[in-house]
């Protein structure tokens, strides 16, 4: 069995990553709160389905807690959250997975990402097409999607 060293190569398709939710960097004013810290951060590293929140003092892996994401033009939303993972050196901070959000946050939060980042948020659809432009009918595919 040949190993294959993938870390030099590039890509050169819509999803720069293998993440089914693609993630975007934005400057929005977060606010993470549980029962053993409060949080509030001005940049996060978001996707549909979770975000890394920049701190100081992460939570404990595993805790429930609450995130308000400020999304400009006096709209908010909040979701449930559980982090699932925190990191300490360079880049200290915690991921937190998105357990549960109103399906209304959830269409604000799912345009406001449409917004800031364009059709590189939308989740990829089928692992067999790199892309949706390489996808054979782009737009059949998303109305099966929905169906």
């Amino acid at each position: 069995m040949n190993a294959v060293d993938r870390r030099n190569r590039t890509r050169d398709s819509l999803y720069l990553a293998r993440r089914r939710y693609p993630r975007l960097l934005v400057k929005a004013d977060v606010y993470y709160m549980s029962e053993e810290a409060n949080l509030f951060s001005e940049q996060v590293d978001v996707s549909l389905r979770g975000l890394f929140v920049p701190c100081r003092f992460p939570d404990r892996e595993g805790a429930a807690g609450s995130v308000h994401v400020d999304l400009g033009e006096g709209r908010m939303v909040k979701a449930l959250v559980e982090v699932v993972r925190t990191f300490e050196g360079e880049k200290t901070g915690m991921a937190l997975r998105i357990e549960s959000m109103s399906e209304a946050d959830r269409l604000r939060f799912a345009a406001f990402l449409l917004r800031k980042g364009g059709l590189t948020m939308v989740p990829q659809l089928d692992r067999r097409f790199q892309t949706l432009a390489r996808a054979p009918r782009a737009l059949e595919a998303l109305r099966q999607a929905a169906a």
